[in-house]
Parts: C-alpha cells; sequence; structure tokens
C-alpha cells in the first residue's frame, strides 16, 4: 500500500516509528531550560563539591584523602558547567543582536 499523496509506502499498523532524525535535520541550540541548568547548576554542583572537600580536608596537616580529590574534581566540573553557560549565554546574546541589526539593515 503506498500513501497517494508522497508515493511513500505505509508501516502496517502497530509497527514501530522509524528512529532517528532525518538527513538535513538542523541541531537545536541550546535555549532556555539548557541554559539554566549550566547557570544554576553550575554554581551548586561548585559549592556543594567545595564544601564537601573542605569538609574532608585535614587542615592540621593539610592533606586530603580520596574523598576529597573526588569532592575536589566535583568543584571543578561544577566550575566548567557554569563558565560554558556563560559561553553559550554570551554566544546567545550576540547572535540575538546581530540578528535584530541585520533585521534594521
Amino acid at each position: 500500500m503506498a500513501d497517494e499523496v508522497t508515493g511513500s509506502p505505509t508501516p502496517p499498523p502497530g509497527a514501530p516509528a522509524p528512529a532517528g532524525t532525518p538527513p538535513g535535520t538542523p541541531t537545536p541550540k541550546p535555549r532556555g531550560k539548557q541554559l539554566a541548568i549550566l547557570l544554576i547548576g553550575g554554581p551548586l554542583l561548585a559549592f556543594g563539591g567545595c564544601a564537601l572537600f573542605l569538609s574532608t580536608m585535614n587542615f592540621n596537616s593539610g592533606a586530603a584523602g580520596a574523598g576529597g580529590i573526588l569532592f575536589g574534581f566535583l568543584f571543578c566540573v561544577g566550575l566548567g558547567m557554569f563558565l560554558i553557560g556563560c559561553v553559550i549565554a554570551l554566544a546567545v546574546v550576540v547572535q540575538a543582536i546581530l540578528n535584530a541589526h541585520a533585521k534594521k539593515s
């Protein structure tokens, strides 16, 4: 059975939908929720990692155990998330300004 409009075969009832995106589909740009996760979640993760790192650190000897190293790594990951979010947010703002300027011209 072929579809009269497009000429493509119609799948039988109950068949799973085709997976994946068709070629030529543009990739979505990071917006609202993704930026909020990076800009809010990053500092929260960094703060939590820093607090946990400091709680495991022995200030008398200056040494940190394995847990302290892991928590220090979490701090670095959170800081990186925040910085990436700032760069993406800046790119979105610059793109919006350039698009507004192009529409005026």
